[in-house]
């Protein structure tokens, strides 16, 4: 996996959970509009915080992967206790792959 750590989280001390994400997911936030944009990298920073919200569901069959949806905006990602890591692979809008021609 390819990943980048955002700036701003905080280390496992703090009681904050780092946020990561897939290098694919910068490119696909770029090709949203300024609005959705916005939208989606505040809720992705909001995991560090608060990395299971009630609107996250959990993904069958897979352990600490959860689908959080916001209106039409959705984000895949996984959470490692261990080192207190989220880190975020896909980005959806209205239930389509962003970027699909990345991955």
């Amino acid at each position: 996996m390819r990943a980048h750590r955002s700036e701003g989280a905080g280390p496992p001390e703090s009681g904050r959970l780092e946020v990561a994400w897939d290098l694919r997911v910068p490119e696909v936030l770029r090709g949203l509009a300024p609005g959705d944009r916005r939208r989606a990298v505040g809720l992705v920073l909001s995991l560090a915080d608060d990395p299971r919200p009630p609107q996250a569901r959990a993904l069958p069959g897979k352990p600490n992967c959860y689908r959080l949806s916001d209106g039409r905006l959705g984000i895949i990602y996984a959470i490692d206790p261990p080192t207190a890591t989220v880190t975020v692979y896909v980005v959806t809008m209205d239930g389509e792959l962003l970027g699909s021609d990345l991955y």
